[in-house]
């Protein structure tokens, strides 16, 4: 399975025909939900400077989104954050990820577009992300897709609100579950363990019956839920061994 990443921004300043600061949002962003920056660490102005690929007035616009985002935290005199990642705070994502499965499969179901449902229906095969790009910026972008295809299908302006406030948060989750997580050994590791799951997304939204949508959307966030805090349970475990 091919996955453009044309999706994530391209990292470099003279190739993105937008605002500088919408440019340099989307390149700190990035950074951030693929892990080039882990959780927790400390940066500075210079440092966001260089990862956003602009000056001090469009980096610092973009910061404050990051922090709007909950993405960044800003301590006085001590400079920025990235927002740390730990068991409890995934418990209490999914928590609300599964309160509003119901609503998104049984809004959803029936009317997602074809590109979408293509893609769903390789990852539920186990297919590979794709060998000529990055596997991280793949995952990345494909998680955006389906993000993007799935609420926008829902038809519902509120839902789309509170699920793109928590999109940010779940989609630096899957990528450590999809491709940072996985043995290095075995690339095609997370596409297996994953696909089951998938496929329970995808019935959800090709059943076209509302009700029961709904219930098998809510039952691929809770087999989600369970993969990704064993994932976050993992690297809590090789941060603090690192540490000691």
């Amino acid at each position: 399975m091919s996955v453009s990443t044309s999706g994530l921004p391209s990292g470099r300043a003279d190739s993105v025909p937008v605002p500088h600061a919408q440019s340099a949002y989307a390149n700190l962003r990035r950074s951030l939900v693929t892990w080039r920056v882990e959780p927790g660490q400390w940066l500075n102005e210079a440092q966001l400077q260089e990862l956003s690929g602009f000056g001090r007035t469009p980096t610092r616009e973009a910061v404050t989104r990051l922090i709007s985002d909950d993405l960044l935290y800003v301590v006085p005199r001590n400079g920025y954050q990235v927002a740390d990642i730990s068991v409890d705070d995934t418990v209490a994502l999914f928590d609300v990820f599964e309160n509003i499965g119901f609503m998104i499969g049984a809004t959803a179901t029936g009317k997602v577009d074809d590109r979408t449902l293509t893609l769903l229906r390789g990852l539920a095969a186990g297919e590979p992300l794709g060998t000529d790009v990055d596997p991280v910026d793949a995952t990345a972008a494909t998680i955006a897709v389906l993000f993007e295809g799935v609420i926008g299908a829902t038809g519902n302006p509120w839902l789309a609100r509170v699920s793109a406030r928590l999109f940010p948060h779940l989609q630096r989750l899957w990528v450590l579950l999809m491709a940072i997580d996985p043995p290095a050994e075995d690339k095609n590791a997370a596409g297996r363990v994953n696909g089951t799951a998938f496929r329970t997304m995808l019935s959800a939204l090709e059943l076209g019956e509302p009700e029961a949508a709904g219930e098998l959307y809510r039952q691929f966030t809770t087999e989600t839920r369970a993969r990704t805090l064993d994932a976050v349970s993992r690297y809590e475990h090789r941060r603090s061994s690192r540490i000691i």
